[in-house]
């Protein structure tokens, strides 16, 4: 089969073709040396389509390290054959893992989807035979997607009604910008998804590769084309500011942490309790009460443990089933501002300038860190190690196995509140209204984010958003990679902002105006709890 090259960009062209070609020779050529000989990149354009006289799985497998949707909008249009295999399943698939990660837990949760059901019929939200291999190129680009492409992908897909309780504030800053209001249902359904769109241009931005290659290919229907334009949409909703807000007051004084997964939401108070609520219609499933003074901190592992943190002084450790105290944690002498914990340590942190890794299962203490000059106000571990944020403006990382300082983090110019650790990258949060990304290896400052006016007490980030709250009211959304400010949610916490929590459709917020609010972006989604 013969194929002209002539209609489409060179530049384009170029691009796709060497990346092509450069795999097709490093891999095929170690196969087969007589058929591993294609033409020169940086020549003319080919005239013999190679990709035809290929098996189809290997020419699947060479389409499918393309690096993004623009190189295959091109390889699309250069022939039938091209066409139907950029538009394989696999293809996508290995798209989607390039630009958001592993699809394991995913592919457990569209198993089960009711969209699509193990025989491989679906429901409409599966592209037909003839689109899946006649794809629109234009449409899923990353670099020319266009806002009236990802509008009619909105328009064709069902909205579902915000739930609605009397108590519960919702609030569509499209619809009223000055305040919040509390809609009726019919409201809520003739909200039109034309009004999402108007923020400014439309960003997607290429992340570096994090696919596992030998990952067992999903037992799916002709899905991922679609599961990626479903997530496009949702990523839109984030770039654009496209949310509404839940809002209710359920402690009697001002909510100091939360935690939350896809239906429960956990929250701590200054009135000294710590309440369970369901997240789909905000209802109170269970009251824990045992501290003295205030619940300043909290963390639970959704099946064995709860770990809380107060301000008189103790941590107790909870049954998780039973909501029964296990044991005191009795070591600080002033109020404990922070906790975290994985599988066997209990890190503990406090005003009393200390950082405390206890033992899980026996709360014996193993260590206690003196190196701070005031009171350490958050602590964030992962692995063998945790970081810590103090009033002395400092940023310490220490080993959890020997208590052992690691390294400082020295940059901010005023004292720190809060503090968050990947891995890779630190953040931190200060009242010199600014937060820092920080390189976890070597200590050096990566970009600081300024737009707050008040001190920076919480944050929160994923692989692409990163989201502060403040005492200046607001919670502020970033571009995590550019470190751009996206938008600035305010107008309904009255009051200094003290905990934000994200995953990949919702902000939860809490305050010392006792709210706790629930923005969510997955408006025009329908698979937005497959993505939780």
């Amino acid at each position: 089969m013969s194929v002209s090259v002539q209609r489409i960009p060179p530049l384009a062209m170029t691009t796709t073709r060497a990346v092509v070609i450069n795999f097709y020779c490093q891999t095929l050529g170690a196969i087969s040396p007589n058929v591993a000989n294609p033409p020169d990149t940086t020549q003319t354009a080919p005239s013999s389509d190679f990709i035809s006289s290929l098996p189809y799985e290997v020419a699947v497998r060479i389409i499918g390290c393309l690096e993004s949707t623009s190189s295959l909008a091109v390889v699309s249009r250069l022939s039938r054959r091209w066409n139907h295999v950029g538009a394989d399943n696999e293809v996508w698939r290995r798209l989607y893992i390039r630009r958001w990660g592993c699809v394991k837990e995913l592919t457990e949760r569209l198993t089960k989807s009711k969209f699509f059901n193990p025989m491989g019929s679906s429901s409409s939200l599966v592209p037909s035979v003839e689109t899946l291999h006649n794809p629109n190129p234009s449409v899923f680009a990353d670099s020319s997607i266009s806002k009236a492409s990802v509008a009619k992908f909105k328009d064709q897909l069902q909205t579902f009604p915000v739930p609605v309780k009397p108590e519960v504030t919702c609030w569509d800053p499209r619809v009223s910008p000055e305040s919040p209001r509390t809609p009726t249902v019919s409201n809520v359904q003739s909200k039109s998804l034309d009004s999402n769109f108007n923020s400014g241009a439309i960003h997607h931005d290429s992340f570096s590769s994090r696919m596992d290659v030998s990952e067992p290919v999903a037992a799916l229907p002709q899905i991922w084309k679609t599961v990626y334009r479903q997530r496009l949409i949702l990523l839109q909703n984030w770039r654009d500011g496209d949310y509404t807000v839940r809002s209710f007051t359920g402690h009697s004084d001002a909510v100091y942490c939360i935690q939350f997964d896809k239906n429960l939401l956990a929250s701590g108070s200054r009135d000294k309790t710590l309440k369970f609520w369901d997240m789909n219609d905000v209802r109170c499933t269970r009251i824990l009460t045992g501290h003295r003074g205030s619940v300043l901190c909290m963390q639970h592992d959704a099946a064995n443990y709860i770990v809380t943190g107060s301000s008189d002084s103790t941590a107790i450790v909870w049954d998780y089933v039973t909501g029964r105290p296990l044991r005191w944690l009795n070591g600080h002498s002033l109020p404990v501002l922070d906790i975290r914990f994985d599988s066997r340590r209990i890190v503990t942190c406090s005003k009393d300038c200390t950082v405390k890794i206890w033992e899980l299962e026996s709360g014996a203490l193993l260590h206690s860190m003196d190196g701070h000059q005031a009171a350490v106000n958050a602590v964030h571990m992962h692995g063998s190690l945790v970081v810590s944020a103090s009033g002395d403006c400092v940023v310490k990382m220490w080993n959890l196995n020997t208590g052992a300082l690691v390294r400082n983090f020295v940059g901010h110019t005023r004292g720190l509140a809060c503090v968050q650790f990947d891995g890779d990258t630190v953040l931190s949060g200060s009242n010199d209204f600014t937060i820092k990304v920080w390189d976890a290896h070597t200590g050096v400052c990566l970009n600081t984010l300024e737009g707050h006016t008040n001190l920076v007490r919480t944050l929160c980030f994923d692989e692409q958003m990163i989201v502060s709250g403040s005492y200046d009211n607001t919670i502020k959304v970033w571009d995590r990679k550019t470190g751009a400010l996206l938008h600035t949610l305010a107008g309904v916490h009255s009051s200094w902002v003290f905990h934000v929590q994200m995953d990949s459709s919702r902000i939860v917020s809490s305050a010392q105006d006792k709210k706790i609010a629930i923005w969510e972006f997955g408006r025009g989604c329908q698979l937005v709890n497959e993505f939780i």
